[in-house]
């Protein structure tokens, strides 16, 4: 059985946050966003 793997993506500029999201996903992580750290860390 393989684990999941889940990463928190921090970036403020949203086409970037989402390419890179598509990325990670497609890679098999699960990924949680956020636009800054104060949003990322709550």
């Amino acid at each position: 059985m393989m684990q999941e793997r889940t990463v928190l993506l921090v970036e403020e500029n949203i086409d970037t946050r989402a390419n890179i999201h598509d990325i990670l996903e497609l890679e098999g992580f699960v990924v949680e966003s956020a636009s800054s750290v104060a949003q990322g860390s709550v």
